[in-house]
């Protein structure tokens, strides 16, 4: 069984370096291979980690969708579709990727995420982790994408609107009836100087730990030149502290190495 790390957060507040720093914990820790699923239209986690993305989800459902398409005989619809969507599986040494991607003309994104939910799912039993880099907000939690979450980290920068919206993240989880068997919340930028301001906001999330990331310009240098995450030196404050939560609060929980 799968054990399934799912990232939430508001647009702009870190979730995919942190969704990335989690999975690169797993892999040092020999815990792999990951699933790391892009979930997430505005893709970049593959990316984080030097990878191509040759075919993403969303242009193979536009092109079944919007394209006249010669099904082999003898095959439906939905099992031309499956073999399709395999040609959206990255696969590297000890991770592998599906990206969303983002989706191609109108139209909404319910039939393909329900496509890659039931494709994740035959996956899942190859993988003792995967990790999900969600929608910026509120919107992959609305589809159900997600209805079982071993561990739900949900990302924030340090101030009172990106608190709150992780709290309304929460919210909407609990409303769905979305089983999570663990939330943390993660602050990013964080600044001690606005700890004390803050602290109320951060206890209203309601969550089962608090992870605080400090504010490190070589982190930001290093996603400047593109450093790909396996790359980047563990001095960094982000890679650090991100270990240590994943040691406790995933891999400990999971039985991981």
């Amino acid at each position: 069984m799968s054990y399934t790390i799912a990232v939430a957060g508001k647009g702009g507040t870190g979730k995919t370096t942190v969704a990335s720093l989690i999975v690169k914990r797993i892999i040092d820790r020999g815990a792999g291979p990951v699933l790391a699923v892009d979930a997430d239209p505005n893709s970049n986690l593959a990316e984080a980690f030097g990878s191509d993305i040759p075919v993403t989800v969303g242009k193979i459902m536009h092109d079944f969708l919007e394209t006249k398409i010669d099904i082999p005989m003898g095959m439906t619809k939905e099992s031309f579709l499956d073999l399709k969507l395999n040609t959206a599986l990255i696969e590297t040494k000890n991770l592998d990727f599906i990206v969303m991607g983002r989706k191609h003309g109108p139209g909404c994104y319910c039939y393909p995420n329900v496509l890659l939910k039931n494709f994740v799912s035959k996956l899942s039993g190859n993988y003792p982790y995967i990790v999900i880099d969600n929608e910026a907000g509120m919107e992959h939690l609305s589809r159900k994408n997600t209805e079982v979450i071993d561990l739900l980290a949900l990302v924030a920068d340090h101030s009172v609107r990106g608190l709150r919206a992780v709290k309304r993240v929460l919210e909407l989880a609990d409303e769905l009836d979305i089983r999570i068997k663990n939330r943390i919340l993660v602050v990013n930028r964080f600044r001690q100087e606005n700890a004390e301001l803050l602290a109320p906001n951060i206890r209203e999330v309601g969550v089962d730990n608090v992870f605080t990331i400090a504010e490190d310009p070589l982190l930001a240098r290093a996603d400047a030149e593109q450093v790909p995450v396996m790359l980047m030196s563990e001095d960094l404050e982000a890679v650090r502290t991100v270990a240590q939560m994943t040691d406790e609060v995933a891999l400990g929980a999971s039985g991981g190495s």
